[in-house]
């Protein structure tokens, strides 16, 4: 979605737009297992789990199946965690 911010925004009626990516990575093992249990758990928040069945997205089984793979992630040796961050403003 990052990628098409931009034209979202002129398509929007922006007369000028601008996008920038951030980008931050972390490859400690403090960091991926911190990282790995908030993933682990946010996979199966019950609020999650419901709207995310209730829109057909995933079954509650897959959710647990993401939520597992999280946890033996972040205790693998050389676990590494990037992320990116896509942004745009608009002027009219």
């Amino acid at each position: 979605m990052g990628k098409k911010l931009r034209a979202l925004l002129t398509e929007a009626g922006f007369s000028r737009t601008a996008g920038s990516v951030a980008g931050g990575a972390d490859g400690t093992d403090e960091v991926t297992r911190h990282v790995g249990a908030w993933q682990a758990e946010y996979f199966t928040a019950p609020a999650l789990v419901e709207y995310v069945v209730a829109c057909g997205v995933a079954t509650p089984e897959e959710l647990t199946a993401i939520s597992e793979a999280w946890r033996r992630w972040s205790e693998a040796p050389g676990a590494f965690w990037a992320r990116f961050w896509c942004q745009a403003v608009g002027w009219v």
